[in-house]
Parts: structure tokens; C-alpha cells; sequence
């Protein structure tokens, strides 16, 4: 009879997440007439009725796994590690940012995400109500407040190997200085003379007063 041999099909892959894997396989030289047995193993532990010459990984648990295989066919029988199978973890995308109003050309926090999962590479890209921003591709984006009167919702679309996520950050609103307009002038009065009422005008609207403190000129 010909000698015991096995060959293997296989090659280390990596997968996403509940994604469907490509089977694994090996191939026998017969050395006896009798067909031969397989027992696949997943990190040295039998895997229940995995008993032919292929086997297709499981993807539904994230980890990293080595398959192996030990064949029989009557002239002998030898154990041949096939693949290591990692499986990513899922991603996550975290904000790091809050709804903030700023005065006109204060200068603005930075908003950021930290995303884990996959194989830890990842693009982005930031939105201002909903359009994208142009050159806005890392992980942190500093709003403008150049334009008064602006009220804008920033997120980011962060897009790994196994999937894309798109997130709201924050919501920044832009006031603009508040400017006073006096009604009134220099005007001389004798004693007991009754006086015109002096007066202001703000150029802010409502929402602006409420900051007026830290926005005044």
C-alpha cells in the first residue's frame, strides 16, 4: 500500500462576526483499502460529529481558534493542524462630545469617537446635518463658530472590515455677539425737570439672552 500522507486546503482566515466560513479540508493518499475516519479539533477539544474530511468553522462566538484534524485509514494515522481561525469582535463606536453653545468665534471643543472591534482599522467620516464635511476623515472634528445664527447637528460615519456605523456626537449652536444700540442723548436738565427715558435695543434674539452673559461685546 501507498504511504499514510495528508495534505492540507486550508489557509489561516480571518472573519466577521456571524459571517459564513469557508470550509475547511484535507485530502488522504489511502495506504488501506478501508475508507478513512476524521475527528476535527477546536483548540485541542473534540468537536462533536465533525467526522469527515471538511469542516466549516462556527463564526458566532468573537476569539481566535486553531482547527486541527486526526485521520485513520488502516496504515497508520496522524494528527495535522488545518487553519487558525480568528473572529472579529463586533465594533463599538463611543462619542466623546455634548450638545454645547458657543458665542461667535469662541473656539469650540473638539468631538471625537473611539472605535474597537474588527481588525481595529477604521475610516471616518464627519456629517453636518447630514452632509458630509469635506477633508473631515480622522476620529476628531473641531466645529467652526465663524457663522452666528447656526444650529448644527455633527455626527460621524465610522466604517470598519465588518461593518459601518453612523452616530450623532453633538449639537452646536452659534449666537452671535450680543450688540447693544443706545436710545438716547447727552441732554441737560434743570433741577426737578422731568427727564426722557433712556433706553437700549439688543440685537440678539431670545435664545441669545440667555447667553448674552458671556457673549456681550
Amino acid at each position: 500500500y501507498e504511504a499514510f500522507a495528508l495534505t492540507n486546503n486550508s489557509a489561516d482566515t480571518n472573519y466577521c462576526l456571524n459571517s459564513i466560513a469557508d470550509a475547511l479540508s484535507v485530502s488522504v493518499t489511502e495506504g488501506y483499502t478501508n475508507p478513512a475516519t476524521y475527528q476535527w479539533y477546536k483548540n485541542g477539544v473534540a468537536i462533536s460529529g465533525a467526522t469527515n474530511d471538511s469542516y466549516i468553522p462556527q463564526t458566532d462566538v468573537a476569539g481566535d481558534y486553531d482547527y486541527a484534524v486526526k485521520v485513520n485509514n488502516g496504515c497508520g494515522n496522524d494528527s495535522i493542524k488545518v487553519a487558525h481561525i480568528k473572529v472579529y469582535e463586533p465594533q463599538t463606536v463611543t462619542p466623546t462630545g455634548k450638545d454645547t453653545t458657543y458665542c461667535k468665534d469662541m473656539i469650540a471643543a473638539t468631538l471625537s469617537v473611539t472605535a474597537t472591534g474588527g481588525d481595529d482599522h477604521f475610516t471616518y467620516q464627519w456629517y453636518a446635518n447630514g452632509t458630509a464635511i469635506s477633508g473631515a476623515t480622522a476620529n476628531t472634528y473641531t466645529p467652526s463658530t465663524a457663522t452666528a445664527h447656526t444650529d448644527t447637528i455633527f455626527s460621524v460615519k465610522v466604517t470598519g472590515k465588518c461593518t459601518s456605523d453612523s452616530i450623532k456626537v453633538a449639537e452646536v449652536k452659534v449666537y452671535d455677539t450680543l450688540k447693544l444700540t443706545p436710545a438716547g442723548k447727552d441732554t441737560t436738565y434743570c433741577k426737578d425737570m422731568i427727564a426722557e427715558a433712556l433706553s437700549v435695543s439688543a440685537t440678539s434674539r431670545s435664545e441669545e439672552r440667555r447667553v448674552g452673559k458671556e457673549c456681550r461685546s
